[in-house]
């Protein structure tokens, strides 16, 4: 079966696309925002952010040419479409027969996606403009390929399909049949052959590369600004990078005078559990393994979140799956998989094995990220609110990582007695800004790896010489800081979106906290957090601010 495909790359299609934003943010300024209700005045003023900060990505040259247009990849090992989008197309929903038809269509045109995406890259050499991913990337995305091509066994993608197809009420028990043929036929000749194509498109990208091309954001002017107007659209910021450099110096300063008491704890998170006890005087159970702690968590939670508008059972609604073998090696720890806006279904998140061998704290603190009371929580919350469908599909990547990093150190509350060791978790993501401190330096001031090693606290000869050692007691190499130079060069900004957001929540909480005095409580902060969803920080700051002036300390409605 051959298929063509709509994923557009060209610089047509992305003129077309500024051309819409520019037609929607006409008709938005054509409402009189003074005639909102507050629920549309926040839903006007979500959109207009939105809508500005992606028109930023646009800049004209006097030939008609975005000059932006050759930065940025889809291809990526970490993030990238072609490392996500098996685990996406495992959990396609069928409603109906329509919806099994749209599922082969994706398997059919795997290959048509991926040589849009490859062209896009090889227009970066042919142009020499942009950013063309290194041969570090294209090697770690070949890998991936490969694992994924020599799986052993059955496909996991006609395991599932099968395990699915036979559930359903609107199918014959001879369509169920063809179904299952046709989808095996999909996977390994479409499908798996779409991998295959881009493992020899990559070997090919590769070979036409310029080695002397390091690919960091930072070799251009250009590269620099659109790294800022990335972090600004990503993080939902308004800070130039030099006011972002000035800002997080000076919370690294801050975290230095409490860092040394949090390396105090040594515990276990999911060995260490106290029993919670409510007012009824009943105990919550906990048992230390990964199917204890969302259970645990779902009763715990419930003094400091609201209450979610459904109820949700692990093991039934709520499903815990495992990254398939063949993806294993090149997938993120776990991910959680965003559910339908329009209705209640089953939540699922996956987890990689590998990162899972110890029932530790690292378990702990990424169920609460990833699940409960993190993305999954967060998502389920804002889906049933009576926010306008449009703002439930518009994402702030700052927002949802801000509050999954902060839930993860804030719940250690409930197995940790030690209210000391409480706050120094929920501190310690700020120790993590040394991290965005150098995703800065790579991307916009020009970090080689030998910058990295200092920033370390190490030198060159220290690194080479053997003597050093990481915490998990591997010897430090220079091939260590290699991969870590070209993961910042892979993904700029993603340690922003998590600590630097962080950083931003906890600035709010800590003011609101102050103006609210004796009427704050931790569960009216995130209530309002998960009420306002996804937004920018101005914005956030901006509903937290006028909450307060009427219902904090000094208010109207106080006086």
């Amino acid at each position: 079966v051959v298929a063509t495909t709509e994923y557009d790359m060209s610089p047509e299609a992305e003129i077309e696309y500024y051309d819409e934003l520019i037609v929607m943010k006409g008709k938005l300024l054509a409402f009189n925002r003074n005639d909102l209700s507050a629920n549309q005045k926040l839903a006007y003023d979500v959109i207009l952010d939105y809508i500005n900060r992606n028109l930023k990505y646009f800049e004209f040259t006097d030939e008609g040419e975005n000059i932006y247009f050759y930065y940025g990849t889809q291809l990526g090992s970490y993030l990238g479409y072609q490392a996500q989008l098996p685990s996406i197309i495992a959990e396609y929903r069928f409603d109906n027969k329509r919806d099994i038809e749209n599922y082969f269509q994706y398997l059919i045109t795997t290959q048509a996606d991926f040589e849009a995406l490859f062209m896009f890259e090889m227009s970066k050499l042919t142009s020499g403009k942009g950013n063309p991913m290194t041969d570090f990337v294209i090697d770690l995305v070949i890998e991936q390929c490969d694992a994924f091509i020599k799986a052993e066994g059955e496909n996991y993608l006609i395991t599932v399909f099968n395990d699915r197809i036979g559930s359903y009420d609107f199918l014959t028990s001879s369509e169920v049949s063809e179904y299952k043929a046709r989808n095996a036929q999909y996977v390994n000749e479409n499908f798996v052959g779409a991998y295959v194509w881009l493992k020899n498109s990559l070997l090919q990208l590769k070979a036409a590369n310029n080695d002397e091309l390091r690919g960091s954001l930072s070799d251009t002017e250009t590269g620099k600004k659109y790294y800022e107007i990335m972090f600004q659209r990503k993080c939902g910021s308004d800070m130039t990078i030099p006011e972002l450099i000035t800002y997080i110096e000076a919370k690294i300063a801050e975290a230095e005078g409490y860092s040394k008491y949090y390396s105090e704890y040594s515990g276990n998170l999911m060995e260490d559990a106290k029993l919670i006890v409510y007012d009824d005087k009943k105990e919550i159970e906990y048992y230390p393994s990964l199917n204890g702690v969302i259970p645990f968590l779902q009763k715990a939670v419930k003094a400091d979140f609201p209450e979610l508008p459904v109820e949700l059972v692990f093991g039934k609604d709520i499903v815990v799956k495992e990254v398939p073998p063949a993806l294993q090696e090149n997938s993120s720890p776990a991910f959680y998989l965003i559910s339908p806006i329009d209705a209640n279904t089953s939540e699922v998140f996956y987890i990689n094995p590998p990162d899972f061998s110890e029932v530790d704290n690292y378990m702990f603190t990424t169920v609460t990220h990833e699940a409960w009371p993190g993305h999954m929580f967060q998502n389920i919350y804002f889906k049933n609110t009576d926010a306008h469908d449009v703002r439930k599909i518009i994402s702030y990547k700052g927002y949802s990582e801000a509050w999954a990093v902060y839930v993860e150190n804030y719940c250690p509350k409930y197995v940790i007695d030690n209210y000391a060791m409480q706050q120094m978790f929920l501190l310690d993501p700020i120790s993590s800004l040394s991290a965005c401190r150098t995703d800065i330096g790579v991307n916009y001031e020009g970090w080689g790896i030998e910058k990295i090693i200092e920033s370390y606290g190490l030198t060159m000869d220290d690194v080479t010489s053997g003597r050093y050692k990481w915490s998990s007691g591997d010897t430090v190499s220079l091939d260590d800081f290699e991969e870590i130079y070209y993961f910042y060069v892979e993904v700029p900004t993603n340690y922003l979106m998590y600590y630097f957001s962080f950083a931003q929540m906890m600035d709010i909480k800590n003011e609101f906290k102050e103006a609210m005095g004796v009427y704050y409580s931790d569960k009216l902060f995130h209530t309002i957090y998960l009420e306002t969803g996804d937004a920018s920080w101005p914005i956030l700051k901006q509903v937290y601010e006028e909450y307060a002036a009427i219902w904090g300390t000094e208010g109207t409605a106080r006086k």
